[in-house]
């Protein structure tokens, strides 16, 4: 089964508990808000360069270039598979309606210095998600029109509170804890997105999953959206029953 996955590591990294050769990753597109997909170009890409990663290069050229479109258009896939936990990022906008994520290797790039005017629009806000909103109702278009909106199917998680042994989190690069209030935050955001898009799929376009919990042990470190690896397994065995029913 052909996929493209459309969202973050929660997703990719499931692929990693099948069997080798089960599932053919297409394409994977990180670190790009939806909002930011469907915003105008909001400046050249003098930025991505400075990354020694060449995932991360493409990551950030593709969010700011606006590339998404063109490669979705060209990939040949039987799902697409999308989750919203880099909605956790900000968006900059360079100016009206030309937006790019702020994800952590765009920041990593020290953009601010280079960009002269420039508004902050904080993810969970009111503006963001009026942004995302009209984002996703771009996206389905696109996809309706294309006669893929059938192939989605997303990944309904949320932030775990807690890692399976009880353990608590610290910010990236930091000894600080993640507070709470920051975990609730985000999937107060999570559900408002969920509940905005059912409008456009159907219940089995939801993948939908027992309670989640943080990976004490998790390859990428401790992290709210970094499962036990019960989760992805879970995941496996839907990807499997989806397969069969395409087959």
């Amino acid at each position: 089964m052909k996929i493209f996955i459309l969202g973050s590591c929660v997703s990719k990294d499931s692929l990693d508990f099948g069997e080798p050769g089960e599932f053919h990753l297409v394409e994977f597109i990180a670190r790009s808000s939806i909002a930011s997909i469907f915003s105008e170009k909001p400046f050249d890409d003098v930025f991505s360069e400075r990354l020694t990663s060449g995932f991360q290069r493409r990551w950030v050229n593709v969010d700011i270039e606006k590339k998404f479109l063109d490669i979705i258009s060209r990939s040949d896939f039987d799902v697409l598979l999308m989750d919203f936990i880099d909605e956790r990022f900000n968006l900059l906008e360079a100016g009206p309606g030309k937006c790019c994520t702020v994800s952590a290797e765009f920041k990593n790039t020290d953009p601010f210095k280079d960009i002269p005017d420039f508004k902050i629009i904080k993810s969970g806000s009111d503006d963001f998600f009026r942004r995302w909103g009209n984002g996703w109702n771009n996206l389905v278009d696109f996809l309706r029109k294309n006669d893929k909106l059938h192939k989605l199917r997303l990944n309904k998680v949320l932030w775990a509170a807690r890692t399976a042994s009880g353990g608590r989190y610290k910010k990236y690069l930091s000894e600080e804890i993640v507070p709470d209030e920051a975990i609730e935050f985000a999937n107060n955001t999570l559900n408002k997105m969920y509940s905005f898009v059912e409008k456009d799929l159907k219940r089995d376009q939801f993948f939908t999953y027992d309670e989640i919990k943080g990976g004490d042990f998790h390859k990428w470190g401790p992290a709210p959206f970094h499962y036990a690896d019960d989760f992805y397994q879970q995941m496996i065995g839907k990807m499997r029953t989806l397969a069969k029913e395409l087959s």
